[in-house]
């Protein structure tokens, strides 16, 4: 952990305080997960992160790359496991804080082996920004909001 820390050094500062930016959020998100569910979870990220009505930056192209490589390199860098859900929503908070509105989405397929899989990914504009371009083919993605686990029965 101490070798990963310095090297974070290395990095221009601009990039290192995106990459800790991101480490703190996973971690938070990861907790969050655990303590309060996916549902609300996504609600306080969303009530902590009233998007204005513009992005808070020219290029939202290269802030959304930005974004995308920090939150890449936090999910390798904390000591939890960051799967796909925790960087998603990572993801997806950071970039809504600065005013890129892009969408959660969640999908679910059947492997071979005819258990469930569930994924997370984030789009821009109906393109996936954290994952292939052809995620949404492999998964079938919910439309809209996600009910919570009390409205499902």
């Amino acid at each position: 952990m101490l070798q990963k820390l310095r090297s974070l050094r290395r990095l221009e500062a601009v990039d290192r305080r995106r990459a800790l930016t991101a480490m703190v959020t996973l971690l938070k998100v990861s907790w969050s997960l655990r303590l309060l569910g996916l549902a609300r979870t996504r609600e306080h990220l969303r009530r902590g992160s009233a998007s204005p009505q513009k992005p808070l930056h020219s290029d939202v192209e290269a802030l959304v790359t930005a974004w995308e490589w920090a939150v890449r390199l936090a999910a390798r860098n904390v000591p939890c496991r960051a799967r796909c859900l925790e960087q998603s929503l990572s993801l997806w908070y950071l970039l809504r804080r600065r005013g890129v509105e892009t969408s959660l989405r969640i999908g679910v397929r059947k492997s071979s082996t005819k258990t469930l899989q569930a994924h997370a990914w984030v789009e821009l504009e109906g393109r996936p920004i954290n994952d292939r371009p052809d995620i949404a083919k492999s998964y079938a993605a919910f439309e809209g909001p996600l009910p919570s686990t009390a409205e499902v029965r």
